[in-house]
C-alpha cells in the first residue's frame, strides 16, 4: 500500500505517488546531487 494512498482517490495520481515512484524520485535526486558534487570537486 502506498504511503499516500488514503489521501489520493484517483488511480493516476496514486500511481505518481506510490512507493516505487517515491523511491525512484529519491534515488534520482541523490544521483543528481552526486553528479553536481563531482562536477564542482
Amino acid at each position: 500500500m502506498a504511503i499516500l494512498s488514503e489521501l489520493l482517490g484517483d488511480p493516476h495520481m496514486e500511481s505518481l505517488f506510490d512507493d516505487a515512484a517515491q523511491l525512484r524520485g529519491l534515488l534520482d535526486f541523490e544521483a543528481a546531487l552526486a553528479r553536481a558534487e563531482a562536477a564542482t570537486a
